[in-house]
């Protein structure tokens, strides 16, 4: 799985409209916020989908709907993910 975000990630860095066409209607935003938390401690799969959900979120024109998207769901995400590495060192 980490490699199958890795290879979308990398189709729509160099900003072609229909490979990000494309993503945007496989993978909508809300779905990938959605899922993350699923990637559990799998530190490649977690780093992947979230170079994926940035590109996507740079991408969008949308601010507005995705601010409250990331309100609803990726502050919590990246709470854990902080408590999780705070966890390890300790």
């Amino acid at each position: 799985m980490a490699t199958y975000f890795q290879v979308f990630a990398a189709l729509i860095e160099d900003r072609n409209e229909i490979n990000i066409g494309k993503c945007m209607n496989m993978h909508p935003y809300h779905k990938l916020l959605q899922i993350y938390p699923q990637a559990l401690n799998c530190w490649p799969l977690k780093r992947y989908l979230r170079a994926y959900i940035n590109r996507l979120y740079y991408i969008q024109n949308d601010y507005e709907e995705m601010s409250q998207l990331i309100i609803e769901y990726d502050f919590d995400n990246i709470i854990n993910d902080l408590q999780d590495l705070i966890d390890l060192k300790i």
